[in-house]
């Protein structure tokens, strides 16, 4: 399979992922209430504290005008795609051209895009030894494991996100406290990074047919990204 071929599919599954979150965040908050009450029902989820559940989720199941503030939020703070992407493009290349990092590409053989919790908005570049081969991950899964352990070989500076992942902490803080059992405020950051996702891909992409990223020798390169000890997932392939 060609690299445009591949990258159209890894696109596919990143989109795909975006689509699966907005549409859990954009149901009626009854529906989701209702949904969890079954669940209890059938023994698929627990609850630490139990005492009175089953009739608070009766009630919220039963509160069909209930609103749902993430998808307000959501519709109030849609991200515009060219200037994310050309924000992200911008970000990209100043890490890629300090000439540490030029050197650290030019013997790597794949990187990883790594960020830490939704409000610190820096990431960092995790990059890996040329001489291991890397897998494409379409589906997110732990990867350290199927690495020999000195794959790893250095750490850059990675591309800024406070321009794409807006500010929700006073949402989550307010709707936390009336659906905390939904636990909705995590899905609305996962929507904005994984988001991010879709336009970092097209950032790099606009990067390489741009012949910008000449300085890396190895093909095929592997571009990962993940949340700080979490799953990853191929971004994009050189």
């Amino acid at each position: 399979m060609s690299n445009a071929s591949l990258n159209g599919l890894i696109y596919e599954k990143l989109e795909e992922q975006v689509t699966a979150i907005q549409e859990q965040l954009t149901r009626p908050v009854f529906q989701q209430y209702a949904e969890l009450l079954k669940m209890h029902h059938e023994g698929q989820v627990m609850f630490s504290d139990s005492e009175g559940i089953e009739e608070l989720l009766i009630e919220k199941a039963n509160d069909i005008s209930a609103a749902n503030e993430y998808a307000a939020f959501m519709e109030s703070n849609i991200i515009d795609e060219a200037k994310a992407v050309s924000y992200l493009t911008s970000e990209l290349r100043s890490c890629f051209t300090v000439e540490a990092a030029i050197q650290q590409f030019s013997k790597s053989g794949a990187i990883s895009f790594s960020y830490d919790w939704y409000f610190h908005y820096d990431s960092g570049i995790n990059f890996f030894k040329e001489q291991f081969s890397y897998p494409i991950i379409l589906e997110p899964r732990y990867l350290n494991h199927e690495l020999p352990p000195d794959h790893y070989d250095g750490f850059g500076k990675g591309p800024d996100f406070s321009a794409v992942w807006p500010d929700c902490a006073e949402l989550i803080e307010k709707e936390e406290e009336d659906n905390d059992l939904l636990n909705l405020g995590s899905h609305l950051m996962m929507f904005y990074q994984y988001q991010s996702r879709l336009f970092l891909h097209k950032a790099i992409r606009e990067i390489d047919e741009a012949g910008e990223l000449s300085f890396i020798k190895k093909e095929p390169f592997i571009f990962y990204i993940a949340e700080h000890d979490c799953e990853e997932m191929t971004l994009y392939v050189k």
